[in-house]
């Protein structure tokens, strides 16, 4: 069990409106919090008027707390800088996604009336939405066209539908995969949890 794991129940009795985003840098934090830790006596507990629930020995909580907020601050970061990532691959997708639409056009040209009216039928039901999840099902969709008219897309310069496919699966993958994970926006919620919580406690050790 990791620190944050440790005050997850500590962290969610914080009310909302106590909750106060970091005005310090973490760095700075944690080392105001390292100095108090060092003050504390090893055998310090928590004083009567504090009626904390956590452990009885202050100096434990402070470095579970600060541990904490390192954790948190960690997560937040890692999860901001994957979700520039996750941006990249909508895009990415969005791209792909009219560029095997245009093809499909331009190639029903070359097949039977049959068939063109068939795939025709496929693209007009690509729903074109702006949400991850509509992104990932146009894709899978798109690819598994591309694969059953592969031979309409063999006249159009320049455009490979096998890779198209591939592409298109594997972005798909890719996004749904991160459908599955944290936001940012939710480590934010839980970094600032930690950082109050740690402010407070601090605050109550040193008065």
């Amino acid at each position: 069990m990791t620190p944050l794991d440790k005050l997850r129940t500590a962290l969610g009795a914080i009310a909302p409106f106590e909750v106060v985003e970091p005005s310090v840098l973490i760095d700075v934090l944690l080392a105001d919090a390292e100095r108090l830790h060092r003050r504390l006596s090893p055998s310090a507990r928590w004083p009567r008027r504090l009626g904390r629930g956590g452990s009885a020995n202050a100096r434990d909580e402070l470095l579970t707390a600060m541990a904490a907020a390192r954790e948190a601050h960690d997560q937040w970061v890692e999860l901001r800088e994957h979700d520039d990532i996750r941006l990249e691959r909508v895009r990415a997708a969005v791209a792909l996604r009219e560029e095997i639409m245009m093809a499909c056009l331009r190639s029903v040209q070359h097949e039977p009336d049959a068939l063109a009216m068939a795939m025709m039928d496929e693209v007009e039901e690509i729903a074109r939405g702006c949400e991850v999840a509509d992104l990932v099902a146009d894709l899978e969709r798109l690819a598994g066209l591309l694969e059953r008219h592969r031979a309409a897309f063999e006249v159009t310069d320049g455009f490979d539908a096998r890779t198209r496919a591939r592409s298109a699966r594997r972005l798909a993958h890719e996004l749904a995969a991160s459908l599955a994970e944290p936001t940012p926006e939710t480590a934010q919620a839980e970094r600032d949890r930690a950082y109050t919580y740690l402010v407070s406690l601090i605050s109550d050790l040193a008065g």
